[in-house]
């Protein structure tokens, strides 16, 4: 599953504005930090496009738990739940 926002973020981001509860922010070198909820993101200027590096690990993510099923004698249910469990809140944020 891939998560592709609706640019309200980055267009609050580029208002010098907090995403999370609107307020001003501080912008000090590659981050934006907010005084009043303590929202801190790092690399305002991205060299990749977030849904794009999102599809990447996916990918990853997809081809481990393939190799993961395909090696029971190495892992067990368990271990491929929790690494579907860690991408799913990776996802939420």
């Amino acid at each position: 599953m891939i998560i592709e926002g609706d640019g309200t973020w980055n267009k609050m981001i580029n208002e010098g504005r907090c995403p999370r509860c609107f307020s001003m922010i501080n912008e000090e070198n590659k981050w934006f930090v907010c005084d009043v909820c303590s929202l801190q993101i790092n690399d305002k200027n991205p060299d990749m496009d977030w849904s794009f590096a999102v599809a990447n690990i996916e990918k990853l993510v997809i081809e481990k738990i393939d190799y993961m099923m395909d090696h029971p004698d190495k892992y067990d249910l368990n271990d491929i739940k929790k690494v579907e469990a860690s991408w799913k809140r990776i996802l939420r944020g």
